[in-house]
């Protein structure tokens, strides 16, 4: 089983943020953190390292980081990235998710 997917828009835009970079970082870290009223959320951030118990992906030349506590949380995630008149954001499609909280900002599983 794939740990989680991109789709190409999604891949675009991040091979475009980690580029304008400058080379100072070579991974893209994706995982969660405890936030909101529901408990979890997801994180992007650049990484310059795999850090001990990391899993790492390699997604059509693209270096994805997954931290141990995040793993669970993400098999069969997809990201996706998309663009309104009003907002641009990455969007995350979890069949693990069971709920949200009220605003959206928090997912439980």
């Amino acid at each position: 089983m794939q740990v989680l997917s991109l789709t190409p828009v999604a891949k675009e835009k991040m091979r475009g943020l980690l580029s304008a970079q400058a080379g100072k970082y070579s991974y893209i870290r994706i995982g969660t953190r405890t936030k909101g009223c529901a408990g979890v959320s997801y994180k992007i951030e650049f990484a310059d390292m795999v850090e001990m118990g990391d899993e790492h992906l390699n997604i059509d030349g693209l270096d994805i980081v997954i931290d141990n506590k995040s793993l669970l949380y993400l098999i069969g995630l997809v990201i996706d990235f998309k663009e309104t008149d009003l907002e641009s954001g990455f969007v995350f499609e979890n069949p693990n998710k069971k709920g949200e909280c009220g605003c959206g900002e928090s997912f439980f599983v």
